[in-house]
């Protein structure tokens, strides 16, 4: 048999092995829903709804299930365990899809995903959740970021929203009625966007800042002392 010969019966076969591509995106065939225990190694129940899952996955992305899995908890023995933090199944099938590195966070279960990364120590995905904040697929208003950025003390979300802003009407709308537990760093960010936004304090932001604030608050002073040199270099 020639070298042609050889070489054309060797596609031949190479051929007849040939597998037809799966077919649909990468998450289509990544589910949370099939029984077969050839694909998961761990049930886990969310309000009825039973996702099947890999110990592995959720171990590398979580301290809490890390430590669930495989320490001497008495559920690392367990097939079956039912979770009863996700306040419902989609925002754990969110942070799932998420360990898996898809894009899967919205605007109506980020809040709740985030809650859920701080009880279960999962920084990668409360990470991704901010990246989804910061996007333009986030629909939320300025102050909802900013106060979402306050509770997952995120520096990135918090610049986001006041980079956003535009008038300081809309700035002034972020104000909570009772600025006396906000730090210190979170009152200059604003006053400094005030300052960019009109090349002053805004005094409608400043008065409600310091009416709220007790004369003992740690940033008082500070806040007080700056205002005034700025009035006083203007007069």
């Amino acid at each position: 048999m020639t070298t042609s010969a050889k070489r054309q019966r060797v596609e031949d076969e190479l051929k007849e092995e040939e597998v037809e591509p799966e077919v649909g995106s990468a998450e289509d065939r990544i589910r949370f829903d099939n029984p077969n225990s050839e694909y998961h190694d761990i049930t886990l129940v969310v309000h009825g709804e039973k996702f099947y899952c890999d110990k592995i996955t959720l171990a590398n992305h979580s301290q809490y299930f890390y430590s669930m899995f495989f320490s001497q908890f008495t559920e690392k023995y367990k097939t079956e365990i039912v979770l009863k933090d996700p306040s419902c199944s989609e925002e754990f099938l969110q942070f799932l899809k998420t360990c898996h590195g898809f894009d899967a966070i919205t605007d109506k279960h980020v809040d709740g995903v985030l809650r859920l990364t701080d009880l279960w120590d999962a920084k990668f995905v409360k990470d991704r959740c901010i990246d989804f904040l910061v996007s333009e697929k986030c629909k939320k208003s300025h102050k909802e970021k900013f106060d979402i950025g306050q509770k997952y003390e995120s520096e990135k979300l918090k610049k986001k929203a006041l980079s956003d802003i535009e008038n300081s009407s809309d700035l002034v709308r972020i104000l909570p009625a009772n600025l006396s537990e906000w730090s210190p760093a979170d009152a200059t960010l604003v006053l400094e966007k005030s300052f960019s936004l009109t090349g002053h304090w805004s005094v409608s932001a400043y008065n409600r800042l310091i009416d709220s604030m007790p004369p003992d608050h740690p940033f008082f002073d500070d806040i007080f002392r700056e205002f005034h040199i700025y009035e006083h270099n203007q007069s």
